[in-house]
C-alpha cells in the first residue's frame, strides 16, 4: 500500500513541476475567476437588498425580485443614463476592471512563448486590475467599505493575490512554451 501511496506522490510532485502544466492550471484560474467566482458579497443601503458580483457579471436580490445583470448591461446603464453620480463611477472602474483582468487573460493564452517581459505586462495588468476594483469599492462605499450606500466584502483582495503569486512564481527560462 505504501508503494502505491508513494508512486501516486511521485506522480503528483512530477505533474505540478512540469511547466506546461502549471501554465495551463494559471489558465484555468483565470477562467474560473473570470467566469465564476465572485469578486465581492454586498448589502445594499440599510439592508434592502444584497447581491454578489463576479469580474463580469452581478446577481442582486432585493425585495423587488433577482437580478441577474451581466457587464453588458452595466454598460448600456451608463451610456443611457440610467446611472449617474458616484455609482456611475463605481461602475465604470468595474468594467475598466473587468477589460483590464480579460485582457491580462488573452495575453496569457495567445501568446505562444512567455519570457519575462511578457508575465512582467500580465503581472503589471493584474495589479491595475486590482487598483480599479478598490477604487471601485472606495468610491462606492467609502474607505472602510462601509457607508450609505451599504457596505461590501471584498473577496477579490484574495483571488487578485493568488492570481498573482501563481503568475509570479511561474518557473521562467529563457522562453517557455505555453
Amino acid at each position: 500500500m505504501n508503494i502505491i501511496l508513494t508512486k501516486i506522490e511521485k506522480f503528483i510532485k512530477n505533474f505540478l513541476i512540469d511547466s506546461k502544466i502549471k501554465n495551463h492550471l494559471i489558465e484555468i484560474y483565470f477562467v474560473v475567476l473570470f467566469f465564476i467566482l465572485p469578486i465581492r458579497f454586498y448589502i445594499i443601503g440599510n439592508f434592502q437588498g444584497w447581491g454578489i458580483q463576479g469580474v463580469n457579471y452581478r446577481l442582486q436580490f432585493t425585495e423587488m425580485g433577482t437580478s441577474y445583470i451581466p457587464i453588458t448591461s452595466e454598460i448600456g446603464y451608463l451610456v443611457n443614463g440610467n446611472i449617474g453620480g458616484i455609482s456611475a463611477i463605481s461602475i465604470m472602474m468595474n468594467i475598466f476592471s473587468s477589460i483590464t483582468f480579460l485582457l491580462c487573460f488573452l495575453t496569457f493564452i495567445l501568446w505562444d512563448l512567455m519570457n519575462k517581459e511578457k508575465i512582467r505586462f500580465n503581472l503589471l495588468l493584474i495589479i491595475v486590475s486590482g487598483l480599479l476594483l478598490l477604487l471601485s469599492d472606495l468610491f462606492q462605499y467609502g474607505p472602510f467599505f462601509y457607508g450609505d450606500s451599504g457596505f461590501v466584502i471584498p473577496f477579490w483582495l484574495l483571488e487578485l493575490f493568488l492570481c498573482y503569486y501563481y503568475v509570479a512564481n511561474m518557473e521562467i527560462s529563457d522562453q517557455i512554451l505555453c
